[in-house]
């Protein structure tokens, strides 16, 4: 809960709205005077962050320093003022067709109206950006026991909440696409669906999208967390059976509550945009459309930035050996301990070893700082840029009808590099894709699910 009137909320509202009814930054002679302020500003809300008085939605936290003082820096930075005006750059356009949806459909899905309320990007959302309550979709909460994740090495619960999204006008005599958004590390489906003092919940998203014409769909956010994190969405016996859990149970679960017409659509940021792509590249047929958001990729340069946070934040914590139990008994672990975290569950993931003590995985790193670049390289084949070239793998992705790719043009792991790469390997295959990058890093960049999300429930629609 956001605490009530007490003297540093109201005395941060009233400078964060002093500031706002300055006006855009103007980044010429009147930037010295309006920058410091508005940098003042932007700190006394951000303490008010770091003490649990404004909530951070989980799905921010996908990073571990977002909600710590540097993160906050980062946005009183010039980049971010380039954000609030710039438009995203395309660079490759795979066009889809927007047909009418039948059925509850109340408007032709045209680009022309696929516009969005507020420009994507361009500003902070309204403080009260929810529809009327007749105009809003509803989440359905559905508790599943997972036959696949039992006996998983962490003991981590097999009972798990499935959100799924019904949107507005919802009619169970009709059958819709499904959306699967796929949580970023450290989220989860529950996280998606907070708001906060800078983001909606994507719920609201989903409902402004419709309204706006968008065809209507199902969402459904599965609970994919683990005790070290996430998943990345592979089967590891050293985390867990969750690819087989989010590509085969999930949607028959789900298919047994909602009226699905089949047609599955998956997108998600980070670690959930990895996700998606590996979903399409690994499971043939089981996706018409994928949208992957800054997704992991070129590996070497992605996660060898963490290696010296990682070794610190071991070290500060005694050491590997019962590392993942302190973890969590912090209140609010530290970003050293958050990129060990990190490393570790990647470890897990690419190169498990269940014989292995005191942790499951062969490690790139041990406690005294030496870094293995064997285990590194052994990481390699589920890389998507390594992975492409395996046999299939692009026929695989030639099947769906959108595959749509972005990054921040500053991404602060250099995914828009790798992705550059990536494209170009996509192109020399000829798999059609589209392919954006917009302003900004790899925080903070939910609003792309307003891009996206309208793509994939076209593309759903025109095959449906």
């Amino acid at each position: 809960m956001i605490a009530q009137d007490g003297p540093q909320e109201r005395q941060a509202a009233s400078e964060v709205a002093a500031v706002d009814r300055q006006g855009s930054v103007d980044l010429g002679d009147r930037s010295a005077r309006i920058r410091p302020r508005a940098s003042e500003v932007l700190r006394r809300v951000g303490d008010l962050v770091l003490h649990d008085a404004i909530p951070v939605p989980a799905d921010e936290q996908e990073a571990d320093d977002e909600v710590r003082e540097h993160a906050i820096d980062e946005v009183t930075d010039d980049p971010a003022q380039a954000f609030l005006t710039a438009e995203p750059l395309v660079v490759a356009v795979h066009p889809v067709l927007l047909p009418t949806l039948p059925g509850p459909q109340t408007r032709p899905a045209t680009r022309a109206n696929l516009s969005l309320r507020h420009p994507a990007g361009s500003a902070m959302p309204s403080p009260f950006p929810n529809l009327p309550s007749n105009q809003r979709g509803r989440v359905l909460t559905l508790s599943h026991t997972s036959a696949c994740l039992a006996g998983n090495p962490w003991d981590d619960p097999v009972e798990r909440d499935v959100l799924v999204y019904l949107p507005p006008g919802y009619d169970a005599g009709w059958t819709y696409p499904a959306i699967l958004v796929l949580p970023a590390f450290a989220g989860t489906g529950e996280g998606l669906l907070a708001r906060g003092l800078s983001d909606v919940s994507l719920a609201s998203r989903m409902d402004r999208l419709i309204a706006d014409g968008c065809p209507r769909f199902i969402a459904v956010l599965p609970d994919t967390m683990t005790s070290l994190g996430g998943s990345q969405y592979v089967d590891s016996p050293a985390l867990g059976a969750y690819q087989t859990y989010v590509a085969e149970e999930i949607p028959e679960f789900v298919a047994d509550h909602a009226p699905i017409n089949g047609r599955w659509a998956a997108v998600g940021r980070s670690s959930g945009g990895y996700g998606a792509l590996r979903l399409a590249m690994d499971r043939p047929g089981l996706l018409s459309a994928v949208a992957c958001h800054a997704g992991d990729m070129g590996f070497p340069l992605t996660y060898a930035s963490d290696v010296r946070a990682a070794v610190r934040g071991v070290r500060a914590l005694g050491g590997l050996e019962g590392f993942v139990q302190r973890f969590w008994e912090l209140r609010r672990p530290p970003g050293d301990a958050f990129a060990a975290l990190n490393l570790l569950a990647m470890s897990a993931a690419y190169d498990p070893d269940p014989t292995a003590t005191p942790f499951p995985a062969r490690l790139p790193f041990d406690e005294d700082g030496a870094v293995d670049l064997a285990a590194f390289a052994r990481w390699a084949p589920h890389d998507p840029l390594v992975r492409i070239q395996q046999d299939g793998v692009a026929d695989a992705l030639r099947q769906l009808d959108l595959l749509f790719l972005d990054a921040g043009d500053s991404d602060e792991y250099g995914l828009h590099l790798s992705l550059r790469r990536f494209v170009a390997a996509l192109a020399e295959r000829g798999i059609p894709h589209e392919h954006e990058e917009h302003p900004g890093g790899h925080r903070g960049t939910a609003w792309r699910y307003d891009v996206s999300i309208p793509k994939l429930a076209a593309a759903l629609s025109e095959g449906g």
